[in-house]
């Protein structure tokens, strides 16, 4: 049996980020900062903006990050 906590269904965002809450975006963390950037494809204002708009939780900056400008 397994330790790991199961993904809720329809978790689109890879979460596979070993930080606090894979679900959540740290922009404090410079490491995890560079990973959601990548993972994302997005620059660091865009995800700051996003993170700010929608707040920390990784599908809600992905479905920001997707909304035509």
């Amino acid at each position: 049996m397994s330790n790991e906590k199961a993904r809720p269904k329809g978790d689109s965002v890879d979460n596979s980020f070993a930080g606090n809450d894979p679900r959540e975006i740290d922009l404090d963390n410079p490491v995890e900062r560079a990973y959601w950037m990548k993972a994302l494809d997005t620059s660091e204002v865009e995800l700051r903006t996003a993170v700010r708009a929608v707040g920390p939780f990784a599908q809600k900056v992905k479905d920001f990050l997707k909304k035509p400008s």
